[in-house]
């Protein structure tokens, strides 16, 4: 079934989009989204629980995730963890840009590394959170596998893929 604009449940669910661009809330549970048919599509982030490692989001997969700009490149995806970083602590504006053609931080991303990661895992990346940055209560914890997808957070931020403040 395709379905745009849909939140998941609780439970592991899993969603399909189509050619649309699709915006999707996979809320709790650990969810499979199946994004690779077109369309500019959104995996929205929310914090459900304060006290959970992943805000309540559960652990996420993603098949067919397109890296490239939002603005320039057809199909690309995008990652919204806006609202669920929205009460942890960073204060830089996660922005990132191309300077020679590489993906480059920008120094008013400040800490993010404290609150984001982006890590390769074979063939595959994990988006991991931390809620609380450098603080005791957390620890970095995957939030969004990308599979068969390979690319870093500076790229992310340049391409306006993943928004966070």
């Amino acid at each position: 079934m395709n379905i745009e604009g849909i939140n998941g449940s609780d439970f592991d669910d899993v969603i399909t989009g189509n050619s649309g661009d699709n915006q999707f809330e996979g809320r709790g549970g650990n969810d499979t989204f199946n994004i690779g048919s077109g369309g500019h599509d959104t995996l929205l982030y929310k914090l459900i629980n304060a006290s959970d490692a992943t805000g309540g989001n559960g652990h996420d997969v993603v098949n067919g995730f397109t890296v490239g700009t939002w603005e320039g490149t057809a199909d690309t995806d995008r990652i919204d963890l806006r609202d669920l970083l929205s009460d942890s602590g960073y204060t830089g504006t996660g922005s990132a840009s191309y300077v020679n053609g590489v993906a480059t931080l920008d120094s008013s991303a400040g800490n993010i590394t404290d609150y984001i990661r982006v890590v390769q895992n074979g063939s595959n990346t994990e988006i991991q959170v931390d809620l609380d940055g450098t603080g005791g209560q957390f620890s970095p914890t995957t939030l969004v596998t990308l599979n068969g997808v390979q690319t870093d957070l500076a790229t992310l931020l340049a391409n306006h893929q993943l928004l966070i403040a």
